[in-house]
């Protein structure tokens, strides 16, 4: 975007730009290649695209109130998280720490939303300080069981949140000039699936009190404790259940030559998921692809591409579910008639790694992008490879794309596994996207 914007526009331009979509990182990548070619960026508070936006064609944002995780699958207390926080804060001379991503939003009090589909999270936003925790939300969000949960206004020996307007934290955060007790606030920075801090969050606080670097909460919810590593586990044994259920009956209809398009076999997937115990909703649109569609990167069936499933070629289904005590994210592939010699062979290479990778055991700290040479080799010792990373961090019940972890051997950042860590082995893709 930036080099066709120095190509088509002339020294001395100005670009405009929503410094609430942006990450800082982004942001002052784009300032650098752009300010390089005397052209300036500017921050326009004011987004244009809402002001011609037509009244009632706008979608209205969820208002379902926000809800508790429940000790029994959290495994530790809000408050006991946030006096962790407070000492990463303190490790790195910080009097407030800004959060932005919701996912740790969510886990640091112990609460899960509706506001975005496939992840429960809510629209917000935590300011955490030495002695204070305040909580930026919409209208009508807060129940009475969250207000009670979170001690709102019982502040006394324990813990307490303070609950604002969503929309005034960019004036609170402006406040802060005129603030002489917060010397630094930690404002994370872009690392892994974690796009840090708006340029907008950014640059409302003082140049002078800004502390820019990855939020440790992004570490501490990435380290399971070991209630949610049992619940973890026990979110991926229903989860097999019920994909194996939905397996055995597709092979049989498919055998028996009855009609199965991509978008029905889905729905019908979702439906054995529904029966376990927990159940919330998918972690993501199912990717259900036959034949070529599977060569499409996150291909999602839809009217428009919706195949037939038979004996004739591969079906790809990647899947996953939202359970209260875990978070899942399963790839398979499957042939119901006679596979071509390379795609027994491709397929064959891909099992070998993902069972090598499955297997390796290796020192702690070691680094993500270090051992997806292990589920390559079979494929590289044939001159194959897939377009596609290896595996992910996954959240509990959260996100099912979790920082830090990414097993992507061409990464340009590299992060270490700690225990507790939960990630995917799920290569796929195994037609087409195969070179």
């Amino acid at each position: 975007m930036t080099e066709w914007l120095i190509q088509n526009l002339s020294n001395g331009s100005v670009v405009g730009a929503d410094p609430k979509l942006i990450g800082t990182d982004e942001w002052k990548k784009w300032d650098k290649k752009l300010s390089d070619a005397n052209i300036t960026l500017r921050a326009e508070e004011t987004n244009l695209v809402d002001l011609v936006w037509p009244e009632g064609e706008r979608p209205p944002h969820s208002t379902d109130p926000i809800f508790i995780h429940e000790l029994q699958f959290a495994g530790k207390k809000w408050e006991k998280k946030v006096e962790e926080a407070r000492e990463e804060m303190e490790n790195k001379e910080a009097d407030m720490m800004v959060l932005t991503a919701l996912d740790e939003i969510a886990w640091l009090l112990n609460l899960r939303g509706n506001d975005i589909p496939n992840t429960p999270v809510f629209r917000s936003y935590v300011f955490i300080g030495r002695n204070s925790v305040e909580l930026f939300i919409p209208k009508g969000k807060i129940t009475p069981a969250v207000d009670n949960h979170l001690n709102v206004n019982q502040c006394g020996e324990e813990e307490c949140v303070t609950i604002s307007e969503y929309s005034t934290v960019l004036t609170r955060l402006q406040a802060l000039q005129l603030d002489h007790g917060i010397r630094k606030v930690l404002l994370p920075s872009k690392y892994s699936y974690s796009g840090g801090v708006s340029y907008a969050i950014y640059s409302a606080v003082p140049e002078d009190k800004r502390l820019f670097v990855t939020s440790p909460v992004l570490f501490m919810k990435a380290r399971k404790n070991e209630v949610e590593v049992q619940g973890m586990k026990r979110a991926h044994i229903k989860d097999a259940v019920a994909l194996c259920d939905f397996l055995s009956f597709m092979e049989q209809e498919i055998t028996d030559g009855n009609a199965w398009n991509e978008m029905e076999a889905a729905e019908t997937l979702s439906e054995y998921r529904e029966q376990q115990d927990h159940y919330v909703g998918l972690s993501f649109g199912t990717t259900s692809a036959f034949g070529p569609n599977g060569a499409v990167i996150h291909y999602k069936p839809r009217n428009e591409t919706n195949r037939y499933i038979t004996t004739e070629s591969l079906y790809l289904l990647d899947s996953g579910g939202q359970y209260k005590d875990g978070t899942t994210d399963v790839t398979r592939t499957m042939h119901y008639g006679t596979p071509t010699p390379f795609q027994v062979e491709a397929y064959t290479r891909v099992l070998m790694g993902a069972i090598d990778l499955a297997t390796l055991v290796f020192p702690e700290s070691t680094g993500d992008k270090d051992v997806d040479i292990m589920a390559r080799k079979h494929l590289y010792e044939v001159g194959l490879d897939y377009r596609h990373g290896t595996g992910h961090g996954i959240g509990m019940f959260l996100s099912v794309h979790e920082a830090p972890t990414q097993v992507r051997i061409y990464s340009k950042e590299e992060h270490k596994f700690e225990i507790g860590q939960f990630f995917s082995d799920g290569k796929y893709y195994l037609d087409s996207q195969l070179k």
